[in-house]
């Protein structure tokens, strides 16, 4: 299941502060993949800081509106374009693994391919 995304739920609450609203979401999330025994891949939004760091690489602390994103997911991907020219169809990617329950992290390199919406490992070529 994929919940594209997160921010965009709607809380039973609508006056309850925006990060009360999003940790809701996120528990919900976590209740139903736990109920179903499904994998739910959430899609979130990360906060504008990133953008101010020289090295542009996302953080944990990034992830917008609600800590407890980080609390209940088991996996947290944060993807890094590393190129801007909008007229490629292939950008090189890095997918920093940040959070793995009872596993390592790290980063991985990829390719993402924008006409096929697809990522893929970055071939040894196509390394910088």
């Amino acid at each position: 299941m994929v919940c594209d995304y997160l921010q965009l739920l709607r809380s039973d609450d609508a006056k309850a502060p925006r990060y009360q609203q999003v940790g809701a979401s996120s528990r919900a999330m976590k209740a139903l993949a736990k109920e179903t025994g499904t994998a739910i891949l959430c899609l979130a939004q990360l906060n504008r800081e990133v953008e101010s760091r020289p090295d542009g690489k996302p953080r944990l602390s990034d992830l917008r509106d609600s800590g407890e994103i980080e609390q209940d997911s088991d996996v947290i991907l944060l993807l890094q374009r590393l190129d801007d020219d909008p007229s490629l169809t292939t950008h090189r990617v890095d997918c920093h693994v940040a959070k793995v329950r009872n596993g390592p992290t790290g980063t991985v390199e990829l390719d993402y391919i924008r006409n096929l919406t697809k990522f893929e490992s970055r071939s040894a070529e196509g390394r910088a």
